[in-house]
């Protein structure tokens, strides 16, 4: 079975995103709903886990979203592989049957990546500095092939997250989720890359004021 965490939640959006799961997802799946708005009380929906996230710190916490959803899919022994969804990814990820069953067939992570620097993007030009400028020293780091770490789509084996080292629980932003594929990329597990080329206009959820921590959580995501 197919664990899907929405990391993010919005209200606004919830709606319009199991939607899409409904319209693409034809494998046996769960959905996990991380809230963690604060003044917005969670509307309990059938057929999905809802999670709420304590939340004590100002910074975007997509990486506190992940980790929560994984640690309650972790609890399941039916679910296998674990991914995440939210509209701002959804629209690169329509083969995720084809890739739930190549897992089974073979472990492995895959990601589907949307800001490569040989994929066609069309995102903010900020913000494709951003992510290339960092996804390049990653790749240098890592000596790997891989030139996008940050923020793209991806599949977890529950057998990998088993025998990896989670990253820190202070590691807030959407860093979690890269410092926790480095961890698995640093133990000798083999990490599969699909380019995909889609057209989103998203703004970051990082801004000026958040660039320090994000800048501060990258270091310590590459820097063991």
């Amino acid at each position: 079975m197919l664990g899907i965490i929405i990391p993010v939640y919005n209200p606004d959006s919830l709606d319009t995103t199991l939607s899409w799961i409904r319209r693409h997802c034809g494998v046996a799946h769960r959905i996990c709903v991380v809230e963690h708005y604060r003044h917005i009380p969670p509307e309990k929906m059938e057929g999905v886990d809802h999670v709420r996230v304590q939340r004590r710190h100002p910074w975007p916490e997509r990486g506190t979203g992940s980790r929560l959803g994984m640690e309650h899919f972790m609890n399941d022994p039916a679910i296998r592989v674990i991914t995440e969804l939210d509209e701002d990814c959804s629209q690169d990820i329509t083969d995720m049957d084809d890739c739930y069953n190549s897992i089974l067939q073979d472990s492995h992570v895959i990601i589907k990546s949307r800001r490569l620097l040989h994929s066609r993007q069309d995102r903010p030009r900020v913000r494709q500095l951003i992510t290339n400028t960092l996804g390049s020293i990653t790749q240098r780091i890592m000596h790997s092939h891989i030139r996008d770490w940050s923020h793209t789509h991806r599949y977890y084996p529950v057998g990998m997250l088993e025998t990896v080292a989670w990253p820190s629980e202070d590691l807030h932003t959407h860093m979690w989720n890269t410092a926790l594929l480095i961890n698995m990329h640093r133990s000798g597990m083999e990490i599969r890359e699909r380019s995909a080329v889609v057209r989103d206009q998203t703004p970051s959820t990082i801004n000026c004021l958040h660039l320090p921590r994000y800048l501060w959580e990258y270091a310590r995501a590459v820097g063991r």
